[in-house]
């Protein structure tokens, strides 16, 4: 199996943007219940962000 070529993926912007929004999220509890779907939404926009960067520095080697 090969290594991925970053020096690591948690460096990434995407992983970055993430995990502010997880920390985001987090936070919104202490002020009630958040909107569970928004956030099941957004998430999926976060991953998916991720796939594309991984993906886009696959296809340019």
């Amino acid at each position: 199996m090969e290594v991925y070529h970053r020096d690591s993926i948690l460096q990434s912007p995407a992983f970055e943007r993430l995990g502010q929004f997880v920390r985001q999220h987090r936070q919104q509890w202490t002020e009630g219940t958040p909107d569970l779907e928004q956030f099941e939404h957004e998430l999926h926009e976060h991953v998916m962000a991720i796939e594309r960067e991984v993906v886009a520095e696959e296809l340019a080697r």
